[in-house]
């Protein structure tokens, strides 16, 4: 049984040779950035800027799925929606080394909205207007489609047979996903007869 997580493997040595096999030759200064599912570095790059590199955590995301995200990108950046698209590198902005997919990107500085300013907020609004314009164009083939009853069926049947609750907790969790399913089928109704299209899945302030 394979206990040994597959981030274990990805040393700054492994992570340096991926660069140099697509030709990103590193000055050896790794800074690694926050991120809660993939991993993130702050690359230096001998005689030019530094980039980003976006390690995705293994079995979370299939190549067509990150494929998808990364067009999108490039569909916003081509509509001049400032979004930072992956580098083209030897023709590809997805590369595959070890079993692990990862992106290059340009290093761009930024910084945090204010959350108590209208004006920003505002703004932040018709960011997101233009985006939603840009992703009514076309539509996902691979990504996941949201839903309002699968993450609620999905967690009663995990947390059923898992020891990972004492028994009167569980007993409440339970009893509440089964509470809110009986409700959700007459909302799920008007959510599947509302319009789709692509959009921003993490859109909240550390990401903007």
């Amino acid at each position: 049984m394979e206990t040994q997580h597959p981030y274990e493997r990805l040393t700054q040595d492994r992570l340096i040779d991926w660069l140099e096999a697509i030709g990103l030759y590193t000055d050896y200064r790794i800074y690694p950035l926050n991120s809660y599912e993939n991993r993130v570095y702050r690359v230096g790059v001998e005689d030019d800027s530094p980039v980003v590199i976006k390690v995705y955590r293994p079995n979370r995301w299939s190549k067509a799925q990150i494929q998808e995200e990364l067009d999108f990108t490039d569909q916003l950046a081509e509509a001049e929606i400032p979004v930072v698209p992956a580098q083209q590198i030897n023709g590809a902005n997805l590369h595959e080394q070890d079993g692990f997919l990862f992106a290059s990107f340009p290093m761009r500085a930024g910084h945090a909205f204010e959350l108590d300013n209208p004006d920003q907020l505002y703004r932040v609004g018709q960011l997101l207007g233009r985006l939603h314009s840009v992703g009514k164009q076309a539509s996902f083939k691979t990504r996941p489609v949201m839903t309002l009853l699968e993450p609620i069926q999905e967690a009663r049947l995990f947390f059923q047979d898992s020891d990972m609750m004492s028994a009167d907790i569980k007993h409440n969790y339970l009893d509440c996903l089964t509470g809110i399913e009986s409700q959700l089928p007459y909302f799920q109704r008007i959510f599947d007869q509302s319009e789709q299209f692509r959009i921003h899945g993490d859109f909240h302030p550390g990401n903007i």
